[in-house]
């Protein structure tokens, strides 16, 4: 798996649909630049989705790759399957609840970066540690 060593300035080309096929951690960083974030996350029944949140000064795209899921995005929901894509505006909440028998795996970029560079999670997080910038 590729992974950036720090936020980085510099361009890179990644096979993202393979990065996302192979990731078993519930969240892990890809790569970060001063200005965005590439991440990818495996989400499974029993990891449920993301919980509830917002990041005030951040907007986040998100990239259905596998699975089958619903987005809620300030209490509206809408049905996520491969190729669906999301857009979450800057201090939306906005929820990722995975449905059905095979883990939703997806990639989502943020702008500007919102976890450290080389931040993996191997399960959800408890509500209480998520960020919220």
């Amino acid at each position: 798996m590729v992974c950036a060593e720090q936020a980085s300035a510099d361009s890179v080309v990644l096979d993202l649909d393979h990065i996302v096929e192979m990731n078993t951690d519930y969240l892990r960083v890809i790569h970060t630049t001063v200005q965005s974030q590439l991440t990818v996350m495996h989400i499974t029944r029993e990891a449920a989705g993301i919980h509830a949140e917002r990041h005030p000064n951040t907007t986040q795209f998100l990239r259905i790759h596998s699975g089958r899921g619903v987005v809620l995005i300030e209490g509206e929901s809408r049905a996520l399957e491969p190729g669906t894509c999301v857009m979450v505006s800057p201090n939306a909440e906005h929820e990722v609840v995975q449905i059905g028998t095979q883990p939703l795996k997806l990639s989502s970029i943020y702008s500007p970066p919102v976890h450290a560079y080389n931040r993996v999670e191997h399960v959800r997080p408890a509500e209480e540690d998520t960020d919220k910038a």
